[in-house]
Order: structure tokens, then C-alpha cells, then sequence
């Protein structure tokens, strides 16, 4: 059955077959009807983007918001690794209580590290730090017809430069590690 599917902007929709997904075998029968079917996937996690990107008419809206969870985090290096569907709020509310910060990071809290990463967004500090895929250091990526594939500057190199605002092309991301920055506190001072 079809839904009515809305962007960010609330303005345009799609009617789309919806699907929610929460583990890899669910994936891999959404991408196995689409195959007998005919017809294409749109990824989508958060769905904040602002140009509707994930809007798919006819076909089938893939949402994996369900891959929500903070992996790992090493505090020495400050490399936290999450699933695709960790939002921004989420990463700060758990790193900056341990000194650690996002390098770059885009205006709305909601907004998911797969949205971040396949649009290769950026802060209101882009012309200091640059953009969100700088400091991704690595990332697997789920490909209907390869499997799991881990992507790095130096493993899969191609593949990982092309992801980094792909919007979703390639195929879906599952996890990333992120390079975060050091900070002294969260506190601020303030003089008047």
C-alpha cells in the first residue's frame, strides 16, 4: 500500500510504498522485492534534508531511522562510532559531558549522521573546519548486489569519497566513525 510521503519542508510528497526497517535481513527483502519488482529505493533516515531528496513517486522509501545507537566511543582519540540513524543531539548530549565535540555540525538537532554524511553537510564554522565528511574516518556501507562494505581513505577509497554526498547512491550506510575535537568544558563564562 502507498503513502503519502513529505520532505522536510512539508511542501512536497511522494506517494511511496513505506518502509520501516530495524536489521539487515528487512534490508535485504526490501532491496530483494524492489529487485523482482522493478523499481527503485530511496534511502532515508531523518528525512531533514532540505531539497526533499528522499521523495521517491511510485517507488519505495526505504527509512532506517531504527539504526539509533552510539557504538563505541574512544575517549583517548576521540573516535565515536554510531549507526547511520544517530541523530545530532544524540552524539552531543553524549559526548560534550566527556570534553568531546562535534568538529562540524549542522543547524537542526534532528538531523541523522547518514543525513550528515550523504549530503556532506556543514556548520556555521565551514570556513574554519570545512565539512561534516572531513572527519569521518570510517564507515560500512550495505550494497545489495557486494554485502557489507568498510570504507575508509585508504580501504574501498573510491567507494568512500563517492558516498561522502552521494545522497544514498551507493547504497545504504550503517555505521560511521567520527573524528571528534577536544574541548575544556561545557560550561561558558560570561563578563559584562
Amino acid at each position: 500500500k502507498k503513502s503519502k510521503v513529505y520532505g522536510w519542508a512539508r511542501k512536497e510528497f511522494s506517494n511511496s510504498f513505506y518502509n520501516k526497517v530495524e536489521n539487515l535481513d528487512e534490508i535485504n527483502d526490501i532491496f530483494n522485492i524492489a529487485q523482482k519488482r522493478n523499481i527503485s529505493i530511496s534511502l532515508r533516515s531523518g528525512g531533514k534534508s532540505y531539497g526533499d531528496n528522499t521523495l521517491n513517486n511510485g517507488n519505495i522509501i526505504l527509512h532506517h531511522n531504527g539504526f539509533n545507537k552510539i557504538l563505541n566511543f574512544d575517549e583517548n582519540k576521540g573516535i565515536i562510532e554510531v549507526e547511520s540513524g544517530v541523530t545530532m543531539e544524540k552524539i552531543i548530549e553524549y559526548s560534550v559531558p566527556k570534553r568531546w565535540m562535534l568538529n562540524v555540525c549542522p543547524a537542526n538537532k534532528d538531523i541523522t549522521v547518514s543525513g550528515c554524511l550523504s549530503n556532506n553537510v556543514h556548520g556555521k564554522n565551514c570556513f574554519q573546519k570545512g565539512y561534516f565528511g572531513e572527519y569521518v574516518e570510517e564507515f560500512n556501507l550495505y550494497s545489495y548486489k557486494k554485502g557489507i562494505i568498510t570504507c575508509s581513505r585508504l580501504k574501498n577509497k573510491d567507494i568512500f569519497y563517492s558516498v561522502i554526498s552521494g545522497l544514498g547512491i551507493l547504497g545504504l550506510i550503517l555505521n560511521v566513525k567520527i573524528r571528534l575535537r577536544k574541548i575544556e568544558s561545557f560550561y561558558l563564562l560570561n563578563k559584562i
